[in-house]
């Protein structure tokens, strides 16, 4: 059994799922205290599943990002080792900036060793080396001339190599930053799995929408920013069937007819509502800053709308930016949540029947200090509706396909104002822990080779994983190949994958090294990946 929990910034949820289906769910208010909350969460579960063996627990959390929008994040001293010929350029991310000697060259060949004369003054440090996806070897000298203990030192050689050295900069003060709020948040999960009695490995999801090893993960931390908007995304496209899952050697995402697959998911919060594209048959990502945070790692490409079921409605009908506890749930104020279940109850049938979004009565008696009921909740829905149709016409086209808070009653509210396709999958509401339940691991791989040294760097982006070795001199290209998928591989299954994993070479191109007119060598670049992809052997039982 698989358990999947979401800790986002007001909710909480949770799945136990294996091949028999859903076993167990449970959705709480959410909390700062991560301990807390997860161990309640998963009593709940535990209680309700009965005695199964768990298998794994993957977990989403938001706790770095609100430490980073809170201004709680550690100071930064940025340590750059940018060789020869630099200009400086957009290079100051952290607290301070201080550049240090040390040069590898394009060939990955150390040309200079390291010099530190300045001493960092930040909680954590950054350093980043010019060519060190193809060379570690100054990162490495300078991190140890710091006074400074291993987990508060973040390195660019465990970033993506696809980066270039300014944004490999600034994603290594990123990784620096989180790292500590993220150890904090995987001490107190275990903890947690402790305290209920589960003995099973922890991943996290990562703001692409795939999973590593909780382990692998705190080595580039800054990948799981995103990774709550992520999950409900990931969640509603498996549920929706819009993409093909049934081969997972025909595309990105595990499915057949994922070229033609779009959509867009909608995922309607306590505080706020995140919209997010279908591309290639998964989610869609993109490269930008994230969170407070200067990462450039690839994560979920979500807009949002600053209002949820629990936002406050004012006197005269409009949204605000307080939250409150619904009046359908017991609350004494008006919330879009309210709006919700008078205007789905109005679209749908008589007043009285029941509401999955609460007590309906009670959401009438709160919207009569706006006016009519049903007149004042169609006024908060023709303005919420209107920001939230708008906004899927700006993100992609297919079908809008709805989950979290009152999934059912707020379908119902779309179709009644739009001609476009609306989808409300069975679990629509528990989109986000289903989400990080059936994510996969996956894992990108760097190998630069110089045949006339006979010399190997591997570089493995999200894992402490980078070896430099010798080889033999004149390596066929088919055994580079081979190489490069066998290592992925491995990689993959050593951080959580199962089973062999498919494997991609994205990247193959080799380049003539010429001495005294002679071709001596050859340095070779292969890129190879696992793909995201969603577990099928889990899906099919939820469909």
């Amino acid at each position: 059994m698989i358990v999947g929990v979401t800790l986002g910034r007001a909710r909480c949820a949770g799945v136990c799922l294996d091949t028999g289906g859903l076993q167990a769910s449970a959705v709480l208010a959410g909390s700062p205290d991560t301990q807390t909350s997860l161990t309640e969460l998963l009593r709940t579960l535990m209680q309700r599943a009965g005695e199964r063996t768990v298998e794994r627990v993957i977990l989403s959390t938001a706790a770095p990002a609100m430490a980073a929008a809170n201004g709680s994040l550690p100071s930064c001293s940025n340590v750059i080792a940018p060789g020869h010929g630099f200009d400086g350029h957009e290079v100051d991310f952290g607290d301070e900036t201080i550049r240090a000697a040390g040069n590898v060259d394009a060939r990955g060949r150390v040309t200079e060793d390291a010099a530190l004369d300045t001493e960092p003054t930040g909680d954590v440090v950054a350093v980043t080396g010019k060519f060190a996806p193809r060379n570690p070897e100054v990162e490495r000298q300078i991190a140890a001339m710091l006074d400074y203990p291993a987990d508060r030192v973040a390195l660019s050689q465990e970033t993506d190599w696809r980066l270039g050295f300014t944004k490999r900069i600034a994603t290594t003060v990123g990784n620096a930053q989180v790292r500590p709020r993220l150890t904090s948040t995987v001490e107190e999960a275990r903890n947690a799995l402790e305290a209920v009695g589960v003995d099973a490995p922890l991943y996290l999801l990562k703001g692409n929408g795939t999973v590593g090893d909780a382990t692998s993960v705190l080595e580039t931390p800054a990948h799981v920013l995103g990774c709550v908007d992520a999950a409900g995304a990931l969640g509603l496209l498996a549920l929706s069937g819009t993409a093909g899952l049934d081969d997972a050697s025909d595309g990105p995402s595990g499915g057949a007819d994922t070229a033609s697959a779009a959509g867009v998911a909608l995922f309607l919060g306590r505080e706020r509502t995140v919209v997010t594209p279908f591309r290639d048959g998964f989610i869609g990502t993109t490269v930008g800053y994230a969170d407070h945070v200067p990462t450039r790692y690839r994560g979920v490409d979500s807009s949002v709308l600053p209002f949820g079921t629990h936002s406050v409605l004012s006197a005269s009908g409009a949204v605000t930016d307080a939250t409150a506890t619904p009046g359908a749930l017991g609350g004494r104020e008006a919330t879009v949540a309210d709006a919700i279940a008078v205007g789905a109850q109005s679209s749908r049938q008589p007043p009285g029947s029941e509401s999955s979004a609460g007590d309906t009565a009670a959401s009438r008696r709160v919207l009569t200090e706006l006016g009519d009921p049903t007149t004042a909740a169609n006024a908060v829905l023709d303005e919420i509706t209107t920001r939230v149709l708008r906004l899927s016409e700006q993100v992609g086209t297919g079908d809008i396909v709805v989950g979290g808070e009152s999934p059912r009653e707020f379908g119902t509210i779309l179709r009644a104002r739009s001609d476009r396709p609306i989808q409300v999958p069975t679990h629509a509401s528990l989109a986000d822990a289903i989400g990080c339940a059936l994510a996969t691991v996956t894992v990108r791989v760097s190998v630069h080779i110089d045949t006339d040294q006979g010399r190997l760097c591997l570089n493995s982006e999200g894992v402490d994983e980078i070896e430099v070795v010798d080889i033999e001199r004149g390596l066929s290209e088919r055994n580079l190949r081979q190489f490069a998928t066998e290592k992925t591989r491995q990689i993959a299954n050593r951080i959580g994958a199962v089973d062999e994993p498919p494997v991609e070479i994205t990247h193959n191109r080799r380049v003539a090294i010429i001495r005294d007119s002679q071709d001596v060598g050859q340095l070779v670049d292969i890129h190879a990946h696992v793909p995201p992809r969603v577990n099928t052997s889990l899906l099919t039982t939820l469909r």
